[in-house]
């Protein structure tokens, strides 16, 4: 359907960019989950508790929120829910009885290796991969082109 004015045609542009930075948060959200398993899953089976991977883990509170930011600026944030993570003290999941609750220092927790009641200080870095992935584009360039493509609008390379 043609617009109308150019409000119209704004926000159609804007709607469309919107869904657009979803999909390539989502992609990344991706992205991170598969970094955190083979940075922070993999490295080592934890003995002291059971890990809660999608179900409550720290894995599973990976997520997108794509919106505008300003009128003429859409963005995608990709980010750590804490309240997405059970917090069981006695099961020393996502903290413990001595240390309290850590969901909210998490992701630097396990990045650097600290916050652990009981001496563990193994850093296990999920997010360098990914800043790493981030700064070559190649990979959220194609994602932002079929997402274009899809919606009809024409991609050009620069």
């Amino acid at each position: 359907m043609p617009a109308k004015n150019d409000a119209e045609l704004h926000a159609f542009v804007m709607n469309d960019l919107e869904k657009i930075a979803d999909e390539i948060g989502k992609y990344l959200v991706t992205q991170v989950q598969q970094t955190i398993d083979e940075e922070v899953y993999e490295v080592y089976l934890p003995k002291v508790y059971d890990r809660l991977y999608m179900s409550g883990g720290f894995i599973g509170s990976w997520i997108n929120y794509a919106g505008r930011n300003g009128e003429n600026e859409v963005v995608a944030n990709v980010f750590s829910n804490p309240y997405l993570m059970e917090f069981n003290p006695k099961e020393y999941q996502h903290g413990s009885e001595y240390g309290g609750d850590r969901r909210f220092e998490m992701a630097e927790d396990i990045r650097y290796g600290k916050g652990y009641d009981w001496g563990f200080d193994m850093e296990r870095d999920f997010w360098t991969p990914i800043e790493d992935f981030v700064e070559d584009g190649t990979e959220i360039d194609n994602t932002l082109e079929i997402g274009f493509k899809k919606r009809n609008i024409k991609f050009i390379r620069m």
